[in-house]
């Protein structure tokens, strides 16, 4: 019986929520899981919280999950381009 199993990891921004001057989006971890055999095909998913990013008129911060504050470096490492895309997003 063969069996395969494959696994895709991306980052992703989500949806930016404007309440007033603030924006807030999170940045996600989605996995995708599938695993197949000669009878049976499995497919999962998770989707994991890895940074917010906050802007206000002058102020551009990431915080961790725990809501320790992130460089912003380390969020464009996670997510190349994030940080250009939020403030574009953050800019409507």
């Amino acid at each position: 019986m063969a069996r395969f199993r494959t696994e895709q990891m991306k980052f992703f921004l989500d949806s930016p929520v404007i309440v007033g001057e603030i924006v807030v989006a999170a940045v996600s971890q989605n996995m995708i899981s599938k695993n197949m055999s000669d009878r049976h095909i499995a497919v999962t998913g998770a989707k994991y919280l890895v940074a917010l990013l906050v802007k206000t008129d002058d102020l551009l911060i990431a915080l961790d999950p725990s809501g320790a504050s992130m460089k912003l470096d380390d969020v464009e490492r996670l997510c190349p381009g994030v940080i250009f895309q939020f403030k574009t997003a953050a800019n409507r």
